[in-house]
């Protein structure tokens, strides 16, 4: 699923880039709040809900496999391919990439801040 690729490999991309800012986040006290992380995740799961509902109409034949809605509200100026399907370069694949970028960038960056701090409390403790 182009979703969990992007969405896994955000994960890997978005903790390198952490970890290369790790310092200066946690000098900072920089943390995603919790606000931007529901804003950040909620077009993942509008996305998932949305091919769900869809496939109830099996799996060809939902509002998401052909994005009529979509060509209709753009006026079709783009080509017929970038509207029908999952393939690479449609509609649906570039939401799926961009929703699970947004959504581990959001869980990376309000997350690992959070653990780092406890962490570091908790092995302050121990050592005193």
């Amino acid at each position: 699923s182009d979703r969990m690729v992007s969405f896994y490999g955000g994960f890997f991309l978005f903790g390198l880039l952490y970890l290369a800012l790790r310092d200066r986040i946690l000098r900072s006290g920089w943390q995603l709040s919790w606000r931007w992380l529901l804003l950040l995740v909620l077009p993942i799961a509008l996305d998932g809900v949305s091919h769900m509902i869809s496939d109830i109409a099996g799996m060809s034949g939902g509002f998401r496999e052909t994005n009529v809605w979509l060509a209709e509200l753009t006026n079709h100026i783009l080509a017929p391919a970038f509207y029908a399907s999952d393939g690479w370069g449609s509609f649906n694949s570039i939401m799926r990439l961009l929703t699970g970028l947004l959504a581990s960038f959001a869980l990376i960056f309000w997350a690992f801040p959070l653990v780092d701090r406890s962490l570091s409390t908790n092995s302050q403790l121990e050592v005193t």
